[in-house]
């Protein structure tokens, strides 16, 4: 008998628990950091913006956000750099 396995995304339960819809444009910031980062979550995972041009996926900051490590903050135009 043979199983076939569906992938099906769990990011909009993800992103809907911190109050966001998939990309949706917000920022974050890591503990212990002054670098805020420009995200969006999409179906692949949590992405981050690279001079507010493209976005690339990044687990790193999905599991700073998912451990308590990154917060959700205002954008503050004199405190954003972006990577």
């Amino acid at each position: 008998m043979e199983v076939k396995i569906q992938k099906e995304s769990k990011m909009k339960e993800i992103a809907s628990i911190f109050g966001k819809e998939l990309n949706e444009i917000f920022c974050i910031k890591r503990t212990g950091e002054n670098i805020i980062y420009e995200v969006k979550f999409s179906s692949e995972g949590l992405c981050y913006s690279q001079a507010r041009k493209d976005y690339k996926t990044e687990d790193w900051l999905l599991l700073a956000l998912l451990r308590g490590e990154a917060i959700i903050v205002k954008e503050n135009d004199e405190n954003i750099y972006h990577f």
